[in-house]
């Protein structure tokens, strides 16, 4: 087994603000939430879908209000 493999058996949800924040997990079965720019809407839409909804793991991605041509889309900074 590689370091890597216990995802495949994990339950994830991505989060994130907009679409295009998530444009490079969609290619795999993972679930994804769009909860809209700003706290208060990550909190609310996250708060009712988790209760709806078991996860292993739940990763928050996106820009953080950055809009930037420094940074492509997936770079990691």
């Amino acid at each position: 087994m590689k370091a890597f493999d216990i995802f495949v058996f994990m339950k994830i949800l991505i989060v994130a603000a907009t679409q295009k924040e998530v444009s490079l997990f969609k290619k795999h079965d993972i679930d994804i939430l769009i909860t809209g720019a700003g706290i208060p809407n990550t909190v609310l839409s996250l708060t009712k879908h988790l209760s709806n909804h078991n996860y292993d793991l739940a990763i928050n991605v996106g820009i953080g209000g950055v809009f930037h041509d420094k940074y492509d889309i997936g770079e990691v900074v």
